[in-house]
């Protein structure tokens, strides 16, 4: 920090010292995924949100071989709550979609607006295996899905992953996105008190 543009060994020193913080933000994210949190009101801009995590996940991706992508298909207002429960919740997504996808999938977070809902934002997590028909969300995702405390086709998490969502008064449904994909819908109001509807449909 002491060193001057220009001088020997500044250019390197100043990746070395960037390439630090960025490591440094990135194991903060990690032990927010881990330690419990309460009581916050952080203001979540999901775009940059969701493209931290896939960043946060890129070896998940990497070590599974498939392929994670962001879009934004309008421009979402500020939604609010605790940001690293929220983050849990997508990790916790995420992972178990990899494990259902398999080699060579794809994923694609698609975050957009809901039609006739301005009090919601939605984000779409859309998934494709390499081969063979989409996956079954409806199982994948059967413990966030589906009432049933001892549902023997919930996943690792999920069970956590839907009281964070119940938190965030999220709707939640598996729908078609067509192209050979299934999709899970999570539209997450934007300042709501209305309590929680997590529902199952197709």
């Amino acid at each position: 920090m002491r060193s001057k543009a220009g001088e020997a060994g500044h250019k390197e020193l100043s990746t070395i010292l960037q390439q630090t913080r960025r490591i440094a933000d990135s194991i903060k994210q990690m032990l927010d995924l881990v330690r419990p949190s309460s009581g916050r009101a952080d203001a979540i801009g999901l775009k940059g949100f969701l493209a931290e995590l896939m960043e946060l996940m890129g070896h998940h991706l990497r070590k599974a071989n498939v392929k994670a992508t962001v879009s934004c298909w309008s421009s979402p207002p500020l939604i609010y709550g605790d940001a690293p429960k929220l983050r849990r919740a997508f990790f916790n997504l995420v992972i178990n979609t990899i494990e259902h996808l398999g080699p060579g999938g794809e994923i694609e977070l698609i975050l957009n607006e809901v039609p006739g809902r301005v009090d919601l934002v939605n984000v779409l997590l859309a998934a494709s295996a390499e081969n063979g028909p989409a996956p079954d969300f409806r199982e994948a995702f059967a413990a966030i899905l589906e009432d049933e405390v001892n549902n023997r086709l919930g996943r690792p998490g999920l069970s956590l992953t839907r009281e964070i969502l119940e938190g965030f008064k999220a709707e939640v449904e598996t729908i078609d996105p067509g192209e050979g994909r299934a999709g899970l819908s999570i539209s997450i109001p934007v300042s709501s008190r209305e309590p929680a509807r997590i529902s199952l449909s197709r």
